[in-house]
C-alpha cells in the first residue's frame, strides 16, 4: 500500500524544518516500500560486479555510499543490511540498488540526463535505486552524485543530520541520528536531487572530512574537475625564475624598467606571453581539466600594470590615477591590455577546446568589462573576487551577457578584519540573502577566501550550518536551519541556545557601522557593548545549569569558550573608555580586573594545546582560536603570553599596561 501523500508531504516538510522524532518518523514511513522493521532489517543492498573498465566500480564512488548506507541504519534502526553483488542469486524482500547496477539501468533508472553531482531517489517495484551522476577518479574532486542520493535517503528518511565536524571518524560527536525500529519509502517515490553548484570550496582544508558523508551533506563537493591556484596564473605559468634573464620584454615595464617582482607582472601586448600562457591552458585541457583559471598576478594596481608603449595605447586605463579601483571609474577606463590579451586566449582556446571551460578571474582592474568587444563567449565562466556583497552584485550586473556564468571568490570570515576578528560577521539571514542571489544569478561556484572559513564553531556554528544546507536548496528558512542545529547539538537545551544566537545574529542584521569613520573598539563595542554581552550570558549560563546530557554539557562548553572571548574583550574596552573619561583609581582598579579576566581566558586556552587527539574530534578549530588569541600564526602559542599582544596584534592597550605603576602615580 502506497503512503498517504498527504502524510507524507507533511513529514516532509517537518523534516525541512527541523529534526524530527524518531516516533513521528516511524508513524508516517510504516507503510510503503518496508526496509527496516522491527529494528530487523528486511531489505538487501545491490551493487554492481566488479570491472576494471567500468569508470563507477570505485571505492569514492561504490564503497563510500554503501558503507555510509550499511553505518547509518545500523546507529539509528540496529539493523544490519546485507549486500550482494550482481551475478549472485538476488534474495526475496525488497532491494536497494546503490549506483549504476544493470538492475538500475534494465529498470530504466539512469544518471544520463544529470549533470555537476546531482541524483536520483527512485523506487520501481520492490527496488528502492539510489543512483547520481558520479566521476570516474579515486579521489573527493570529482562528481560524487550516488554518495549525494545516499546522504540524501539517511537525512530525508531517517532524519539523520551532519552538524559540527568531526576529522576522527572512530568519534562523531557532531551529528545527530534519530533511533527508530522501522525504516520504509512511499512505493511511489520518484526524486531527482539538482546540483545548485560545480563547486563549493575553501581556501584550506574543507572544515568537512572528505572522507565523511558529511562533505556532502552539508554541500562541500567539487563536482567538476578544476585547476585553480586562488585565481592568479599569470605567475605559475610565465615565472620570472625561468624568463626573465633571456627575456625580461615578458614583463610589465613600471617606471622605465622591466619588473621581476615575483609576482610577475607580465606585458599582456607582449604576443610570446599570451603564447606561453596558451600553450599552458591547452596543456591542462589535454590533461582532462574541464575548467582551467585565467588571471593577472594578485596585486595587480596603477603602480604594476606594464606602461610600454604598445599597453598604453590600448587603452585609457592610466587616467584612473592613483585610485583603488572605483568601480564607477572603473568602468568608464577598463584595463583593456590585460582583458584583450584574455579575450585572445579564451578565442583560441575556443577553437583547440570548445568543450572546456576558461574560469576568467574578474579582480582588481579587470572587475569592469570590455568597452572594445561585448562578450567573452560561451566558453567563459567569470570568478567575481570582491569582499562586499553590494559591490558583487554591482560587478555581477556590469558582466551579465558577457560571459556564461559566474563563480564567486567570497571573503565571508577573515580575522584580519578588524576588530570583530574572529567573531560573527555573517548571520544565517544574509547568509540566505547572497545564497539566493547567487542560486537566482548563474553564480554556479563558490570559493571561501581569507583563511579558513570554520574558525568559530563556538558562535558561528549556526551560520556554517545553514550556509551548507542553502547551498543545497536556497529555499530552505535559516531560521529553521539555526533551530535544527541548535536542536541537533545542544539538545534539552536547544531552545535556550536558540535565543541566544537570536540575539547575536539580530544585532549584527540590525546595526550598520561605517568602519571608516569610527575607531576600532568603538566599533567592537557597537555590537558588543557588555549590557548585550550580559544578556548572552544569562541565556547561555541558564543553559549550563539546564543540561543534563554529556553531549549537551560538551558543546555548551565549547561554546562558553568562544563566547567568553567576546565577554572578556568587551568588558576590557568598555573599562578603558570609562577610565579614559573619569581616570581615577577605581575605575583603573576595573580596568586591571578586566585585563586580568582577559589573560585567565586566554592562559585557558592556550592549555588545551597539550590535548591535540581531544581538539581534533571536539574542538573543530581550537588551534586557529589559539593562534588568534596571539600576534601572529606562526606557531601553536603554549607558552605565558601575559602583556602581550592578541588578535593577531590589533589589541594592544591595556595588555601591556603597567599597572603596578599606574595604581602607583593614581590616588
Amino acid at each position: 500500500m502506497a503512503i498517504n501523500n498527504k502524510t507524507l508531504k507533511c513529514c516532509l516538510q517537518f523534516c525541512a524544518m527541523g529534526l524530527m522524532s524518531a516516533a513521528l518518523f516511524t508513524a508516517n514511513t510504516a507503510s510503503g516500500l518496508s526496509l527496516v522493521e522491527d529494528g530487523k532489517a528486511v531489505a538487501t543492498i545491490v551493487i554492481p560486479e566488479p570491472n576494471d573498465s567500468d569508470p563507477h566500480d570505485n571505492w569514492w564512488i561504490l564503497g563510500m555510499p554503501v558503507g555510509y548506507l550499511k553505518d547509518y541504519v545500523r546507529k539509528a534502526t540496529g539493523a544490519e543490511l546485507k549486500v550482494v553483488t550482481e551475478g549472485q542469486p538476488l534474495p526475496d524482500g525488497a532491494l536497494v540498488s546503490v549506483g549504476h547496477t544493470k538492475l538500475a539501468r534494465k529498470a530504466g533508472v539512469t544518471a544520463d540526463d544529470l549533470k555537476l553531482d546531482s541524483c536520483k531517489l527512485v523506487v520501481k517495484g520492490r527496488t528502492l535505486f539510489l543512483i547520481g551522476r558520479d566521476g570516474i577518479e579515486n579521489k573527493p574532486y570529482t562528481p560524487r552524485g550516488t554518495t549525494r542520493a545516499v546522504v540524501t535517503f539517511l537525512e530525508t528518511y531517517l532524519g539523520v543530520r551532519w552538524l559540527i565536524p568531526s576529522w576522527d571518524t572512530d568519534f562523531p560527536e557532531g551529528e545527530f541520528v534519530p533511533q527508530t525500529t522501522a525504516l520504509a519509502v512511499p512505493d511511489d517515490l520518484q526524486r531527482t536531487v539538482v546540483s545548485k553548484f560545480a563547486y563549493v570550496y575553501k581556501e584550506t582544508e574543507p572544515y568537512f572530512n572528505p572522507s565523511s558523508p558529511a562533505h556532502v551533506a552539508n554541500n562541500s563537493n567539487t563536482s567538476i574537475k578544476i585547476w585553480t591556484v586562488g585565481g592568479h596564473s599569470w605567475d605559475v605559468w610565465v615565472p620570472v625564475g625561468n624568463y626573465y634573464k633571456d627575456h625580461p620584454e615578458y614583463f610589465a615595464l613600471i617606471d622605465g624598467k622591466r619588473s621581476d617582482n615575483a609576482l610577475n607582472h607580465l606585458c599582456p601586448s607582449n604576443p610570446e606571453v599570451r603564447n606561453i600562457m596558451l600553450r599552458e591552458i591547452r596543456k591542462l585541457f589535454d590533461e582532462g581539466y574541464d575548467w582551467v583559471q585565467l588571471g593577472q598576478s594578485d596585486g595587480v594596481s596603477y603602480r604594476n600594470v606594464c606602461q610600454c608603449e604598445e599597453c598604453e595605447k590600448l587603452d585609457t586605463f592610466s587616467e584612473m590615477g592613483k585610485s583603488n579601483f572605483p568601480l564607477a571609474k572603473l568602468k568608464e577606463h577598463p584595463c583593456e591590455r590585460i582583458l584583450l590579451a584574455h579575450k585572445w586566449i579564451v578565442d583560441e582556446c575556443r577553437k583547440s577546446h570548445p568543450d572546456k571551460t576558461v574560469h576568467l578571474l574578474v579582480y582588481q582592474p579587470t572587475r569592469m568589462p570590455s568597452k572594445i568587444f561585448d562578450t567573452f563567449g560561451d566558453n567563459v565562466i567569470a570568478e567575481n573576487a570582491i569582499g562586499n556583497f553590494k559591490m558583487f552584485k554591482y560587478v555581477n550586473e556590469a558582466w551579465k551577457g558577457k560571459v556564461r556564468g559566474f563563480t564567486a571568490y567570497i571573503y565571508w570570515e577573515t580575522t584580519r578584519i578588524k576588530p570583530l576578528g574572529i567573531l560573527t560577521k555573517l548571520t544565517p539571514s544574509s547568509a540566505a540573502d547572497q545564497i539566493r542571489y547567487f542560486h537566482e544569478n548563474n553564480v554556479v561556484g563558490i570559493y571561501y577566501c581569507g583563511g579558513r572559513f570554520g574558525r568559530n564553531w563556538g558562535l558561528w556554528g549556526p551560520v556554517y550550518y545553514t550556509l551548507s544546507r542553502l547551498m543545497g536548496d536556497p529555499d530552505r528558512d535559516p531560521d529553521a536551519m539555526v533551530s535544527e542545529y541548535c536542536e541537533g547539538v545542544y539538545g534539552e537545551t536547544g531552545d535556550i541556545m536558540k535565543s541566544f544566537f537570536d540575539l547575536i545574529y539580530n544585532r549584527m542584521d540590525g546595526i550598520q557601522v561605517n568602519q571608516d569613520k569610527i575607531a576600532m573598539k568603538d566599533h567592537f563595542l557597537a555590537y558588543y557593548p557588555p549590557w548585550v554581552v550580559w544578556e548572552l550570558e544569562q541565556l547561555l549560563v541558564k543553559a549550563e545549569q539546564t543540561a543534563t546530557t554529556s553531549k549537551s554539557k560538551h558543546w555548551l562548553k565549547f561554546t562558553r569558550d568562544y563566547f567568553d572571548y567576546m565577554k572578556t574583550v568587551s568588558n576590557m574596552f568598555a573599562s578603558e573608555k570609562n577610565y579614559q573619561a573619569n581616570p581615577n583609581r577605581a575605575n583603573l582598579l576595573m580596568v586591571k580586573e578586566s585585563v586580568d579576566a582577559f589573560e585567565d581566558y586566554r592562559t585557558r586556552i592556550i592549555a588545551y594545546s597539550s590535548e591535540m587527539k581531544y581538539n581534533n574530534r571536539n574542538r573543530p578549530g581550537y588551534t586557529l582560536l589559539n593562534q588568534y588569541l596571539m600576534s601572529d600564526y606562526n606557531k601553536l602559542h603554549t607558552e605565558n603570553v601575559r602583556g602581550t599582544p592578541a588578535a593577531l596584534g590589533w589589541i594592544v592597550e591595556p595588555l601591556n599596561w603597567d599597572f603596578d605603576k599606574l595604581l602607583a602615580a593614581t590616588p
